[in-house]
C-alpha cells in the first residue's frame, strides 16, 4: 500500500513537471500571452489533465487570462503566472473529489478576474 502511494506521488509529480514544462514551450516559442494561446491550449488538450471538465475549465481560464491582458487589466508576466499556478491545481486532482474541488478552486479564481 504504501509503494502505491508513493507511486502516486511520483507519477503526479512527473506529469506536473511535463505539464510546466510544455508551458515553457510555449512561452519559448511566443513570449506573448495573447500571441500563445493556440500552443497553450493544445498543451491543455493534450495535457496529463484527464477529466474532461478540468480540460474544459482550463480552457476557460485560458480565454479570460487573455482577455485580461488585450484589456490590460493583467500584463503578459502575470497571465502566465496564473495560468501555471491553476495547471498545478488541475494537474493535481487524481479523483473524482479532488477534480471537483479543483474546479471550484478554479471558479473561485474565475470570478477574481470578473
Amino acid at each position: 500500500m504504501i509503494t502505491l502511494v508513493l507511486y502516486s506521488c511520483t507519477t503526479t509529480s512527473y506529469n506536473l513537471k511535463q505539464e510546466l514544462s510544455n508551458l515553457e514551450k510555449c512561452k519559448e516559442i511566443e513570449p506573448f500571452f495573447t500571441k500563445s494561446r493556440p500552443c497553450i491550449k493544445q498543451s491543455v488538450i493534450s495535457s496529463q489533465v484527464l477529466y474532461p471538465d478540468l480540460v474544459l475549465k482550463m480552457n476557460e481560464l485560458v480565454d479570460i487570462l487573455e482577455q485580461r491582458v488585450n484589456e490590460n487589466k493583467i500584463k503578459n508576466q502575470m497571465a502566465w503566472l496564473l495560468l501555471e499556478e491553476n495547471l498545478v491545481v488541475a494537474t493535481n486532482a487524481s479523483s473524482e473529489k479532488s477534480v471537483n474541488d479543483a474546479i471550484n478552486k478554479i471558479n473561485n479564481f474565475l470570478t477574481t478576474l470578473y
